[in-house]
């Protein structure tokens, strides 16, 4: 729309040439329903500022505006003086401008402002009644909210049930809000239709410690969002299923239907530090807790979750847990599987000289993996050459593989094959397999026989890979 390219400067321009309500009106509620509803408030600036004419619709598009920039509190001294100009203009009477007020009355929880608005509307429509309801139980008036919303003089709609069922939760009203509950299941053909009031339903539920119920909720919704998700696994660690709450919080990632926020994440690390005492410093649960959640990332690093671990990893921190080498191992793992080799490295040189946590054949084959995915295979020798402790079949196959990426020359090849078949490594079927068809893509036909016939003599079975996809 044209309006909305408009500079505030054309305007004020405008407004000092016509007078024409109309067109500046409809500015005010295109810019009130926008992303941007502060605009409209500094347009209705210049509407007074320039003696412009108000009516009806002018006083109800700044208010709205207002009301959704309640937590800008800039904004409210503004609408109080809407409030006192529309009582000036003679306006104050009409519906709309009434509920416009109780609206913006609510979202500040101005309680005794909305209580006096509506004593003042001589037929209180929905809009009204719900807008009540809301300003009282924001302000903490919830015996009052239940009793505004008993005695409506009008069919509450789904916005009414959502502004009342936080009033029932703060009284603990499981009750009522089971008769809710059975009322939008009436009203409004089971569940599915406002996936808003059904997570207003599923939170009622979990602070009234009816668990079971908002389990039984969550399955039947259609359609779940983040907020339905996060409402869970809080409801869990709420009322004292901790582990439920990590398992939900594992769903969230496994099901890959939603992206959890910060919300989420916050809320299955109080899960898992409520495992253990933090206070009494038994941190053991919380960082098992951790490594379990973090491992869940690995399988899906590629697909960009990386950001989740470390996410979990820094308010990990913020908690005050100190991590181990099994919280290591899981984000080391994380970014190897993404391919982030510098990531891993910094991880990996923060154990030791930032935590003091040695690392063990696991954390160099993560490292050596991971050097071997980005074919930086000198880079993976050196870390091999480094490693105190005993080579094992994994360090072995992590070393393959980064050959099979780079092109290992034949002398390293038979090093390798000297070593397993020497017995100085200990290996499965998979590092006998990957070292045979390496020294195959050499032409070392002879070497990679020797590997399969000593893979026989020591009844090596190598598993056969599979995978699984749910359609």
């Amino acid at each position: 729309m044209l309006l909305h390219r408009l500079e505030l400067g054309q305007v004020q321009a405008h407004l000092t040439k016509s007078l024409k309500p109309n067109l500046l009106n409809s500015l005010l509620g295109a810019l009130s329903r926008s992303k941007t509803p502060a605009k409209a408030i500094q347009i209705y600036s210049l509407m007074v500022h320039s003696s412009f004419p108000h009516d009806h619709f002018t006083y109800t598009f700044v208010l709205k505006s207002c009301s959704l920039l309640a937590h800008r509190h800039r904004h409210r001294p503004l609408g109080r003086q809407v409030h006192a100009r529309l009582l000036k203009s003679g306006h104050h009477s009409d519906l709309f401008v009434q509920n416009a007020l109780l609206s913006f009355y609510s979202a500040n929880a101005d309680a005794d402002a909305a209580r006096r608005v509506f004593s003042g509307i001589a037929d209180p429509d929905v809009v009204s009644w719900t807008s009540l309801v809301s300003a009282l139980a924001r302000n903490g008036c919830d015996a009052e909210a239940v009793n505004a919303f008993a005695g409506m003089g009008a069919r509450p709609n789904a916005m009414t049930l959502v502004s009342l069922l936080p009033a029932c939760s703060a009284l603990k009203a499981l009750d009522i809000g089971k008769s809710v509950h059975g009322f939008c299941f009436r009203s409004f053909g089971g569940h599915g239709s406002n996936v808003i009031l059904d997570n207003a339903i599923l939170d009622m539920y979990s602070k009234c410690g009816d668990i079971v119920s908002a389990q039984t909720l969550f399955g039947e919704m259609p359609r779940r969002d983040v907020v339905s998700w996060t409402t869970m696994v809080s409801g869990f660690a709420r009322n004292g299923s901790y582990k439920e709450a990590i398992f939900a919080f594992c769903e969230v990632l496994l099901d890959g239907e939603v992206e959890p926020n910060e919300a989420t994440i916050v809320s299955v690390l109080g899960a898992i530090a409520s495992l253990g005492s933090l206070s009494l410093g038994k941190l053991g649960a919380f960082v098992q807790g951790f490594g379990f959640v973090v491992h869940r990332y690995r399988g899906m690093a590629i697909n960009g979750r990386v950001k989740h671990a470390l996410q979990l990893f820094s308010l990990m921190l913020q908690y005050g847990a100190q991590p181990d080498g099994i919280v290591f191992l899981a984000l080391l793992s994380s970014f190897c599987h993404a391919g982030l080799v510098d990531h891993a490295l910094e991880i990996f040189d923060a154990m030791s000289k930032v935590y003091g946590i040695t690392p063990q054949k696991e954390h160099y084959t993560c490292v050596i993996d991971a050097y071997g995915r980005a074919g930086k295979f000198k880079l993976a020798e050196d870390i091999v050459r480094e490693m105190p402790s005993e080579r094992d079949r994994h360090v072995l196959g992590a070393l393959l593989s980064a050959y099979k990426v780079h092109g290992g020359d034949e002398a390293k090849c038979e090093r390798l094959k000297e070593l397993l078949l020497g017995g100085e490594v200990g290996a499965g079927g998979g590092t006998y397999a990957l070292l045979s068809n390496l020294l195959a893509d050499a032409g070392r036909w002879e070497g990679a026989n020797a590997v399969r016939d000593q893979m026989a003599a020591r009844m090596v079975v190598k598993t056969a890979a599979c995978s699984w996809i749910q359609v």
